[in-house]
């Protein structure tokens, strides 16, 4: 089971994009006035292949700033690829999902 789920970096992303405490991309979007809710996650579409998609329900605020909340999400998945993964996350969102 362990082995398989090592393979699923959708689950690790999905875990971080959709992080709605301190330094989340939802957290700042909020504290701009520019979104209400985000949600994240990947479709796993054949082995070895997965879309990911993020959904940002923005507020009239965001709207107007649209390009902006783009480059924000972008700015932190490029944050993500220069840290690679961290063990105790990838370890975290193991553990929780053995526990399903």
């Amino acid at each position: 089971m362990s082995l398989l789920i090592a393979f699923q970096p959708g689950r690790y992303l999905t875990h971080l994009i959709g992080h709605e405490g301190s330094g989340s991309i939802l957290s700042l979007l909020k504290k701009l006035g520019w979104a209400n809710s985000l949600a994240g996650g990947s479709h796993n579409v054949s082995v070895g292949c997965e879309f990911f998609r993020i959904q940002v329900d923005l507020t009239e605020e965001g709207l107007k700033h649209y390009e902006d909340v783009v480059k924000v999400v972008f700015q932190y998945i490029d944050m993500l690829k220069r840290e690679g993964v961290k063990k105790w996350i990838f370890d975290e969102v193991n553990a929780r999902l053995i526990t399903l």
